[in-house]
């Protein structure tokens, strides 16, 4: 995501596909995020996922 407007709750979710539609690989990774307000504030969220296949 870029430059998407969002509430104040809700989830964000992923389809498992890369740019180009090529499906990610399976395994950890690192979610960054940077959410900015109108008055110019910024928090930086960090966190962990693992991208796993359904059984």
């Amino acid at each position: 995501m870029d430059n998407e407007q969002l509430s104040t709750r809700g989830t964000l979710s992923s389809d498992g596909l890369k740019e180009g539609n090529e499906p990610a690989r399976i395994g950890p990774y690192v979610i960054y995020m940077e959410a900015y307000d109108l008055n110019g504030n910024v928090e930086k969220f960090r966190k962990s996922v693992v991208l796993a296949h359904r059984l």
